[in-house]
Formats: C-alpha cells, structure tokens, sequence
C-alpha cells in the first residue's frame, strides 16, 4: 500500500465506522452483521493504528474485524451520494475502491 492510500483508509475506515455507530435506528447486524459493542472495540482496535503501520494492521487483525470495516465503508458507500460522502467521511468515493482491495487483499496474504 502506498502512503497516499494507506492514508486515505487512515481517513476514510474510522470515519465510515463512526458514521454508522452515529446513525439513529440503524440496523446493526442486519447490515454489518455485528453487534454495536463489536463494531465499537473494532473502532477502538483501528483507532490505535497510524498510517504509516496501516496496511500490516489490516492483515494481523481478525478476520471479524476487517469484515466490520469492509462493510462500514460498503454500507456508506451505497448510502450517501458522492457529495455526502466526501463531506461525512472526508475524501471523494472513488479512493473507496482501492481500500476495499486492500481489506480483501490482507484477508488473502494474512489469513491464507
């Protein structure tokens, strides 16, 4: 991962994550398929990585975990048009695809 990318799912993950925990009625596991407490500590685990470190944070974490984040961000990214979503989570929708590569490309090389 390049640092403008490991940058960008520094930015766009928690972002998307703490969105959703914000949403008034949303529908937890139905969407995320976790629990609000699960998507919590996950927010918490992600909190504790720094850019730089991003991309081997993604690969060591389980599998549970990188599914809450793939799926915050995909949940968002068919939620908010483009203008919400660059204004919610800070970054325009087309870096999304490149971080949901990489979530998908750390469950491959890390848990194999």
């Amino acid at each position: 991962m390049n640092p403008e990318s490991a940058m960008n799912a520094y930015v766009l993950l928690p972002n998307a994550v703490h969105l959703l925990l914000q949403a008034s009625g949303f529908e937890y596991e139905k969407h995320i398929g976790a629990t609000k407490a699960e998507i919590e500590t996950a927010l918490a685990s992600l909190m504790e990585a720094k850019p730089a470190t991003i991309a081997d944070y993604l690969g060591s974490i389980p599998q549970a975990e990188r599914n809450i984040l793939h799926r915050s961000l995909l949940t968002c990214l068919r939620a908010l048009d483009e203008y919400a979503f660059e204004q919610r989570l800070g970054l325009p929708k087309e870096v999304s695809g490149e971080i949901l590569e990489t979530l998908a490309e750390a469950s491959k090389k890390y848990h194999a």
